[in-house]
């Protein structure tokens, strides 16, 4: 899915995007911090390709699960996985709001070097020259987690700002800036590789959520009074 210049408004609920090149490409820019694209219930995994994608631009290679640049966008009871470049990116300028987000990459059939997740405040264009914009990112409630020692890539500009915000997540990162308000222990998903993310038994991402507006997860159970970090509730 694409979504250029002066394209706002859009809302995606209830939806899968699998086996493409690109699951969303968001280049939206405006002077507003009002969602361009609000995206829900939503399943993005398999994506990768052995091609550039001609129609979007030539620095857009295939293999992003979420690819947004200068561009607003809030996401809630979101999977992404199995991605052979980044399952999410964020760069050159936006605001971006993450709420019970599982994004989880485990390689099984392809190799990958790159984090799973990437937040920059800029981006190094064709020519060399360098696209920069004051960056705002929140992620709450939310689980990254992968086969890479680290998942997470932070790049800072000092061009423009860069606001990350991570909170009461469960994070596979080593980054020090994180290191308050978050969990690093293994989240336990259900059977990665049969593309199953729900939470085992003795996952430590059960029950200790922060109370949100968000009542009824991905897999569409109603949470409780303490609900779990990522997209999927677990009802025992």
């Amino acid at each position: 899915m694409i979504f250029l210049q002066n394209s706002r408004n859009h809302r995606i609920d209830h939806a899968e995007i699998r086996n493409a090149n690109i699951g969303i490409y968001l280049g939206t820019p405006d002077d507003d911090d009002e969602p361009d694209l609000e995206l829900s219930n939503t399943r993005i995994e398999n994506i990768g390709g052995n091609s550039i994608i001609p129609s979007i631009d030539s620095l857009v290679q295939p293999g992003f699960g979420i690819l947004a640049i200068s561009s607003d966008l809030y996401a809630y009871n979101v999977l992404i996985n199995n991605c052979e470049i980044n399952l999410l990116a964020n760069v050159a300028g936006g605001n971006y709001r993450y709420e019970h987000c599982t994004f989880a990459n485990f390689s099984f059939n392809f190799f990958r070097r790159d984090p799973s997740v990437a937040f920059s405040n800029n981006l190094i264009l064709g020519d060399g020259s360098l696209l920069v914009g004051n960056t705002t990112i929140s992620m709450t409630n939310s689980i990254l987690w992968g086969s890479l020692s680290e998942e997470l890539l932070v790049s800072d500009a000092e061009e423009a700002s860069l606001t990350i915000e991570l909170n009461n997540n469960i994070l596979q990162t080593q980054l020090p800036q994180f290191q308050n308000d978050n969990f690093f222990d293994d989240p336990r998903f259900f059977s990665p590789s049969e593309y199953d993310y729900r939470l085992d038994t003795l996952s430590p991402a059960k029950d200790i959520g922060l109370p949100l507006k968000i009542t009824v997860a991905y897999n569409g159970m109603l949470s409780d009074v303490l609900p779990d970090l990522g997209a999927f509730e677990r009802i025992e």
